[in-house]
């Protein structure tokens, strides 16, 4: 016998016509911009060096070109000021079609700086070399120099290659540059540093070696070469004599790390499968999948375990060693699986790992830093809320905490009380007794960081012309360069209704023609034929 297949229900016929209706007008909505990441821009000036052309402009219109899912977008920009190079008054810069494949991103009218490449005789651009206007016109300027001679501040960055000496109004006194030749990379992070007892001394890891400055006349004093197996597993350096003449540095190994003595070649510690940070006289080490913090003590050889959690916790533990005693400060900082905000706790730990003192922070925070021998800071954010940050300062030995509510440096270094940190090329000074904050000073640098206030600096030789840095230096684009400036096209708006209306033709004869087979099929099925008979 011949069974009859069941008819789709009204219920499910609805919902198919009603996908195919509006399917057209789903790939109508914007795409986010998801998909890019950029690096920190690093040195400025650096990469005006490197670049043949760099603008600040206001973004005119742009209009699309190319296939439909390989889209190109063309930005006519009107030159406010060439940085550097010079091809007239507008130009046409061409970068990928959205923001999801680091094409630029900003609204017609928007002022902007860029870094500009050349390929195939046409001026592009991205993302990651879109630049905030302000900053490249501080680097056009040239930077502020100092008036007074007299070191203050030390600033790195996570992608500047030299470090800048500040003098306290953000004055430039003269640049470190750590680098042995054009082969070598300086990283000027706080990881790539450590400043020697006492505070004259300074050892800077690049990838060719060490390089120890003293910080009184800003002079190299020492390089040390590293065993041929370190040059790239090593990840931190800690300076234990007043001289340099002893320095270890953290080596992440194959499957573990270790701490080594540079000029013996010792393996002081060896811990597997660990990320290690080194203090005073011990280190940190905490293992890579978050789960478990030890304290070693470089003197007893005893190991005592701080803290552990379950590898399912959503916990987040950020440990920082004090780098002239024993104390260690950690932050735990819980992540609710409900979405709701986190919470962290900032405790100190002392030598056998008793609690000195803690403090709840009802945001999420981030790594701590020692500002002294007694104060330790962790910057929090509040992701669920407005975004806002908030300085918190502990003193251990006050027993006291204060807080500086709108600071936006993650980095930063503390004087007679004071905080000083950079956020996007701008020096902020921070009172926290009374909570106020002030701009003291800009940088041509958007990743800078203050890294270290050089106490009792005494007056040096302004660098009034400071050595171009190492790296490649190209030559900038004039009109004899032979790139198209300028280029026609369709406007914006008219390219972008024929585009959209060619995609609502195709797609809708496309569900149409689903549709329509759909119901056929629906009523084939519904034809009943009599049973066969026996």
């Amino acid at each position: 016998m011949r069974t009859m297949s069941a008819p789709l229900p009204r219920s499910v016929t609805r919902v198919f016509v009603v996908m195919f209706a509006i399917l057209p007008f789903v790939f109508l909505l914007p795409r986010p911009a998801l998909g890019c990441s950029c690096a920190p821009p690093g040195d400025i000036e650096a990469l005006i060096a490197e670049s043949p052309g760099v603008v600040v402009g206001t973004l005119l219109d742009k209009r699309l070109t190319g296939e439909e899912f390989d889209m190109a977008a063309v930005f006519r920009v009107e030159v406010e000021q060439w940085v550097k190079g010079d091809l007239g008054p507008e130009i046409d810069v061409y970068t990928a079609g959205d923001g999801a494949g680091c094409g630029i991103e900003a609204p017609i009218g928007t002022r902007v700086g860029l870094f500009l490449s050349v390929q195939d005789n046409r001026l592009t651009s991205n993302l990651c070399r879109q630049m905030s206007p302000e900053v490249l016109e501080a680097a056009a300027q040239g930077p502020v120099m100092s008036k007074t001679g007299i070191p203050f501040m030390l600033v790195g960055g996570w992608n500047s290659p030299t470090l800048r000496v500040l003098d306290e109004s953000g004055g430039l006194v003269t640049r470190l540059d750590s680098r042995r030749g054009p082969d070598d990379f300086a990283d000027t992070s706080r990881q790539a540093l450590s400043f020697c007892p006492g505070g004259r001394h300074l050892v800077h890891r690049t990838t060719l070696g060490l390089v120890v400055w003293d910080l009184r006349t800003m002079e190299r004093v020492a390089e040390h070469d590293l065993p041929e197996y370190a040059g790239l597993g090593v990840y931190a350096v800690s300076c234990r004599a007043e001289d340099a003449s002893i320095v270890w540095y953290a080596l992440d190994g194959v499957g573990g790390a270790a701490v080594v003595e540079v000029f013996t070649g010792e393996e002081i510690l060896t811990v597997p499968n660990s990320m290690l940070y080194v203090g005073g006289d011990h280190v940190i080490s905490q293992t890579i999948d978050y789960t478990e913090v030890v304290r070693h003590d470089l003197t007893t050889g005893e190991s005592i375990v701080l803290h552990t959690k379950g590898a399912e916790e959503n916990i987040g533990v950020y440990p920082a060693p004090h780098p002239n005693n024993g104390l260690t400060a950690l932050v735990e900082t819980v992540y609710p699986l409900d979405g709701s905000a986190s919470t962290s706790t900032l405790t100190v730990l002392d030598e056998s790992g008793m609690v000195v003192d803690e403090h709840a922070i009802p945001m999420e925070g981030g790594v701590p830093i020692w500002l002294d021998d007694t104060t330790i800071a962790v910057t929090a954010s509040d992701f669920t809320g407005n975004g806002e940050q908030t300085l918190y300062l502990l003193d251990i030995a006050e027993g006291t905490t204060t807080t500086l509510p709108g600071w936006t440096a993650w980095d930063y270094v503390a004087s007679d009380g004071a905080v000083y940190g950079i956020t996007a090329g701008t020096i902020l000074h921070g009172d926290p007794m009374s909570g106020e904050m002030e701009p003291v000073g800009t940088i041509a640098d958007e990743s800078a960081v203050a890294l270290h206030v050089i106490e009792d600096g005494e007056a040096i030789e302004v660098d009034e012309e400071p050595e171009t840095p190492i790296g490649v230096v190209t030559p900038p684009l004039t009109p004899d360069s032979g790139i198209a400036v300028l280029e026609g096209g369709s406007t914006p708006e008219t390219q972008t209704q024929s585009s959209n209306l060619a995609r609502v033709v195709f797609l809708t004869l496309a569900g149409a023609g689903l549709v329509t087979g759909l119901v056929a099929y629906m009523r084939r099925e519904r034809q009943v034929k009599p049973p066969s008979a026996f």
